[in-house]
């Protein structure tokens, strides 16, 4: 599922875990055994992940969940109770949260993960705002959004957006610095077009490496407001754009529009799915189909490694009936519905 990590040298890998229709990053910061785990969904591959990466033993740090959707946190309750948190320190999450959650289940588990939280570590679940930072090792977390003027916004009704969740969920960058090269990782939560109009103003210069392409690949712009994907992408100019989905999604994740955009975008060399969507096989599917599956990255003496490999990948989709992946932008041609 990912490569090994040699603990105690100097190294830093962050994975992208297939947990199906929802999200899960973890990063581990070598020089201080320090993971933090953003977003977890439904399933066993963060824990087995987690066990993998490092038998000797390891330290979360830092939990963040985006917004208060349960595919971005579901999963935190199998993770947690199987993790030493005794040194997590910050447990972070969106101000939605403070917001009414849809669902008994949804209440449930935010209940029963602060009650795991509250019981084995000495951290308290705080909302965060925009500039907010974190650091362990060499690796460095900054909290891009929302900001405290977009939740008055949202309270005065100015925030004009279909799902506000979705619109309020954190969207952090982590910074890993080695002796040769600076890497950037953009995970954006499920923000939407109006969003990134925010985030470029407080933060014009902002540039990734490593996009993970918000809301499984979901984009639309409404009425003329917000930014088209394209216009995001030329600003943040990311290498690789990974896209978290599940092969049975009704929503047609990751839709036509978005994957045309990252065809066409000059600085993208890989896109990489989870999951197979059903642009890729014209149907969807009832079980999970895993793609790239879980996409780990590891920096070492000899720079970005990420697997699968671009040889492995290829050899993946290209059994697939129309692989987008490998297509030509103007090949993009579906009207699945964003």
């Amino acid at each position: 599922m990912s490569l090994p990590i040699q603990i105690g040298t100097p190294c830093f890998q962050i994975a992208f875990i297939d947990v199906g229709q929802g999200d899960c990053t973890i990063a581990y910061e070598g020089t201080s055994k320090a993971a933090i785990v953003i977003d977890c969904g439904e399933g066993s591959s963060a824990r087995q992940y987690l066990e993998q990466l490092a038998p000797d033993g390891l330290s979360i740090r830092m939990i963040a969940i985006t917004h208060r959707h349960v595919d971005h946190f579901a999963g935190f309750l199998e993770l947690l109770s199987a993790a030493d948190l005794s040194d997590l320190k910050s447990v972070v999450w969106s101000p939605t949260h403070n917001g009414r959650l849809s669902g008994d289940r949804a209440r449930a588990v935010i209940r029963a993960i602060r009650q795991t939280i509250k019981e084995r570590s000495p951290s308290k679940p705080a909302i965060v705002f925009a500039d907010a930072s974190y650091s362990f090792g060499r690796l460095h977390c900054n909290v891009l959004h929302p900001s405290a003027d977009d939740i008055l916004d949202a309270d005065q009704g100015e925030y004009r957006t279909v799902e506000l969740s979705n619109s309020l969920s954190l969207v952090l960058e982590l910074i890993y610095s080695d002796a040769n090269q600076t890497y950037t990782f953009i995970i954006g939560g499920d923000t939407g077009p109006t969003d990134w109009v925010r985030i470029f103003a407080r933060y014009p210069d902002l540039t990734s490496t490593i996009l993970r392409v918000p809301h499984h690949g979901a984009w639309r712009t409404q009425d003329g407001s917000g930014l088209p994907l394209g216009k995001v992408l030329e600003k943040l100019q990311p290498t690789v754009a990974v896209i978290s989905i599940g092969s049975g999604n009704q929503y047609g994740h990751p839709s036509a529009n978005t994957l045309q955009a990252l065809l066409a975008c000059k600085s993208i060399t890989r896109i990489l799915c989870t999951e197979v969507g059903r642009l890729c096989c014209g149907k969807p599917f009832k079980a999970r189909q895993p793609c790239a599956g879980t996409v780990t990255m590891t920096i070492g003496l000899d720079g970005l490694d990420i697997q699968p490999s671009d040889t492995a990948h290829r050899r993946i989709v290209s059994a697939l009936p129309s692989p987008r992946c490998l297509q030509e932008p103007e090949g993009i041609t579906s009207t699945i519905a964003q």
